[in-house]
């Protein structure tokens, strides 16, 4: 399964670097499912590895998710957001590639040092990328808020006029 996963790894890195410095339509319902597809498949993966979670020094579990989420925070920080017209876009780094890399190293560095008899590795690296997604995203959600609440909108997405821009009046934006 990890010789498969290989092609997929390449096919996904080259997905993300080639949104570096794109402009792209910031919406506030993609940063929501990706703080809540994370949970969801941290609960299903804990009911099957339940014992494991118990088994291995439970305390440990919460500090290795404030870990992820300070970094994810930071992650987040790594995207300008920006106002372009009347549409809110979002402009990925070079250093969110750097963070990405960082997270997937330390990820895949968890999951070969921890004890596998446990289940342990994969646990931990499921808390640690659900804190950097939760991070992440949280992050990119409170600086669309504070633009919002700064332009007038009172920070509710669905009623400004960012909310509604159909992807024709983003690329017309982006031409402008």
């Amino acid at each position: 399964i990890s010789l498969l996963s290989i092609p997929l790894t390449i096919f996904l890195i080259s997905l993300l670097a080639r949104t570096v410095g794109k402009e792209q339509l910031a919406r506030l319902r993609t940063y929501q499912i990706g703080i809540v597809m994370p949970c969801l498949m941290m609960l299903i993966n804990l009911l099957f590895m339940l014992k494991a979670f118990i088994a291995w020094c439970p305390a440990i579990w919460i500090p290795i998710i404030l870990i992820g989420l300070g970094f994810g925070y930071l992650w987040g920080r790594s995207s300008k957001l920006y106002k372009k017209g009347d549409i809110l876009v979002i402009k990925r780094t070079v250093m969110h590639l750097g963070f990405w890399a960082v997270s997937y190293s330390l990820t895949q560095l968890l999951s070969v040092i921890l004890p596998a008899t446990i289940a342990a590795g994969g646990l931990a690296t499921m808390f640690f990328s659900t804190g950097s997604s939760i991070g992440m995203n949280s992050n990119l959600i409170l600086r669309q808020k504070k633009m919002d609440d700064e332009q007038g909108s009172g920070g509710d997405r669905r009623a400004g006029p960012m909310a509604s821009a159909s992807n024709a009046e983003f690329q017309a934006a982006l031409r402008e």
